[in-house]
């Protein structure tokens, strides 16, 4: 049986460079040492949500975009994409501190669903809030060395097939 496991990439870098190293296939080989694997665009579009009030009409989510390739795809690179992270989703990455991390680690579904009452969340192992501050914390950090170097936050998602 075929099934399809989702890898992802955060790392600090320029979009058009990193554009041109993805359209070359090569991005994943020139990652820098700083950069984190994370679990895909569900937490970082839930934490996108956090950042703008929970989910609401009025919510404005908008912090991680797609970096279209340049050119014709090429079917050998299906599954392959790059996103950029907005300048002011990195700029509330890089202001978190210790005490909202875990803040948001610890309420996750409450700050989501602030309309929601508390007895109505869904639960969640203490092994996924492990995980989930670990990969906020390095993305913080990650956060915070793109805007001292002057580059943006990226994201590199590859699909693969795995039998």
């Amino acid at each position: 049986m075929e099934r399809i496991r989702r890898f992802a990439t955060a790392f600090p870098g320029h979009p058009d460079v990193a554009r041109e190293q993805y359209v070359g296939d090569v991005l994943m080989a020139r990652l820098s040492q700083k950069a984190c694997i994370v679990p895909g665009l569900d937490m970082l579009s839930d934490l996108d949500v956090i950042f703008c009030g929970g989910h609401s009409k009025a919510a404005r989510v908008s912090g991680i975009s797609l970096v279209p390739a340049d050119g014709p795809r090429n079917p050998q690179r299906r599954g392959r994409y790059l996103y950029l992270f907005s300048q002011e989703f990195c700029e509330r990455l890089a202001a978190l501190t210790d005490s909202r991390i875990h803040e948001i680690v610890s309420n996750w579904y409450g700050l989501l669903f602030r309309h929601v009452s508390s007895n109505q969340l869904p639960k969640y192992p203490e092994q996924r809030s492990k995980y989930r501050k670990q990969t906020l914390c390095t993305l913080v950090e990650l956060a915070r060395v793109a805007i001292r170097d002057g580059q943006r936050l990226m994201l590199y998602v590859e699909l693969r097939r795995e039998r």
